[in-house]
């Protein structure tokens, strides 16, 4: 994990009321609370394109996209995050200590920053992993046009695809997503100066 701004123990209670009063975001990992730093431009318009597109192929389905601002609890890691986007079919399914929560995602989107890439990669994908509704796991690059698909098999092994330009995201029926279609704009931002 990053070295966070904030780190402190504090009880799942107290851990809920102060996400209730921050106007920062934390993780819980096992007693411990890390407080989240801001994201880039190129973050939030990642972001904000998973949303869009992702959402936009879902509007017919029972499933529904839902932004960082709904944390995910899980159980058997003991922790509790805030994906960039996570898809979740039918009703969403909240923890009995925190209702402001899922439990039940389907697809978890982290788009990828220097300081919290390993730890997106390592420990967050194992605790991830270990929610039963879990099917995929999708890093998206900031650095370059790539997007890793981590898709969970019957045996419940996971099955890994990296993909780039001229390439489609394919989430087993739910919606899919064009690489070059998910990074428009991304170039564009990158390239504009800073208002000021």
């Amino acid at each position: 994990m990053a070295e966070p701004a904030l780190k402190r123990s504090m009880s799942y209670a107290e851990y809920l009321a102060q996400e209730e009063v921050d106007d920062l975001k934390h993780l819980w990992w096992r007693g411990e609370v890390f407080a989240m730093a801001g994201g880039s431009g190129e973050h939030a318009w990642l972001s904000g394109q998973v949303i869009l597109l992702v959402g936009g192929s879902l509007r017919k389905t029972p499933c529904r996209i839902y932004s960082s601002d709904l944390r995910v609890r899980v159980d058997a890691a003991d922790m509790t995050a805030y994906p960039d986007a996570q898809i979740i079919c039918g009703r969403r399914v909240a923890h009995e200590d925190d209702a402001s929560c899922s439990t039940n995602p389907v697809v978890l989107f982290e788009v990828l920053s220097d300081s919290t890439e390993k730890w997106d990669r390592g420990g967050k994908f194992e605790a991830y992993a270990q929610l039963p509704s879990l099917q995929h796991y999708v890093l998206i690059s900031q650095g370059k046009n790539r997007v890793e698909h981590f898709r969970r098999n019957e045996d419940g092994s996971w099955r890994y695809v990296a993909l780039g330009p001229g390439q489609t995201l394919e989430l087993d029926g739910l919606c899919s997503v064009a690489v070059d279609e998910l990074y428009t704009g991304v170039e564009i931002e990158r390239a504009s100066p800073s208002a000021g």
